[in-house]
């Protein structure tokens, strides 16, 4: 909207109408015989009811029916995800308690790999009381996303847990040296491999 000119409402008066807000006797009268005037109050008026319509949109019917449907059909891989979720809070409550002091995390290391529909981001984190891997797996929409993740040492599987509902996973207690890292995506395993985590 434009400033106020000569013989016209204001920008602030035409806007407060088109809100519904209560306007003196003379905006009102003046926007029943001015076109211009008449014009902007429409043009606020439609400003107005967009942004508080401007929502998130509801999703497609067809969208609706396959979530459903995929959900159907992975029931079974949702009880074991939540298994797995609730022995690892388990896991790592029990782990947490009687803990009275923890070393100082050395500086993290950030990765990110890329795989076939499949972005992972990686932290590394090295302190004298444990090793530490913080994740992310973030899967296409086309892509099975990962239901768990366990981390592997020639002749040893680490930490066996559920990736949680937006992608991320925790393993902790690593051994030192070369290490895998292991995400089941249901029909293809994706393996990275992390530099070495040192030596405390």
């Amino acid at each position: 909207m434009k400033a106020k000119a000569e013989g016209h409402l204001e920008a602030g008066e035409i806007l407060a109408s088109a809100e519904g807000r209560a306007v003196t006797h003379g905006v009102r009268s003046h926007l029943e015989r001015c076109p211009a005037c008449r014009d902007a109050h429409a043009e606020a008026v439609t400003l107005v009811e967009r942004m508080r319509t401007d929502r998130w949109p509801e999703p497609r019917a067809e969208l609706v029916a396959a979530i459903a449907a995929w959900r159907r059909t992975h029931r079974q891989d949702d009880g074991v995800r939540e298994e797995l979720a609730r022995r690892a809070r388990s896991r790592r409550a029990a782990s947490e308690d009687g803990v009275a002091l923890r070393a100082l995390p050395t500086a993290p290391t950030a990765l990110r790999f890329t795989a076939t529909g499949l972005v992972v981001d990686i932290e590394l984190a090295v302190t004298a009381a444990a090793r530490r891997v913080t994740g992310q797996a973030l899967a296409r929409r086309d892509a099975e996303p990962p239901l768990t993740v366990w981390a592997e040492t020639p002749g040893r599987r680490w930490g066996e847990t559920a990736v949680g509902e937006h992608g991320e996973f925790v393993l902790e207690g690593l051994s030192p040296g070369k290490i895998d890292i292991v995400l089941d995506c249901g029909q293809r395993r994706v393996r990275l491999r992390l530099p070495a985590l040192g030596e405390s």
